[in-house]
């Protein structure tokens, strides 16, 4: 029998979206690849639905920080 945890999703990069990290005051501060490597980049491979919660507009903040999709950010900006 198969352990349901250790299922993983296909590593394609057709479901990678590029998000954008801000400080509260909406300030750029980096852009990541995906959701994923921005929460290792936070310290947090475990914890990256946080920051997924808060691009969908269903949190404020991941990590002290607000995030959203690269697309939506250059759009916000022009």
């Amino acid at each position: 029998s198969r352990n349901i945890f250790e299922v993983r999703k296909p590593k394609g990069t057709n479901n990678k979206r590029p998000v954008v990290c801000l400080t509260k005051q909406h300030e750029y501060v980096a852009e990541f690849p995906s959701i994923l490597e921005a929460a290792i980049a936070c310290g947090n491979a475990t914890n990256s639905s946080s920051i997924n919660k808060v691009v969908h507009g269903k949190c404020k903040t991941a990590f002290g920080f607000k995030w959203m999709y690269k697309e939506d950010y250059e759009r916000s900006v022009v």
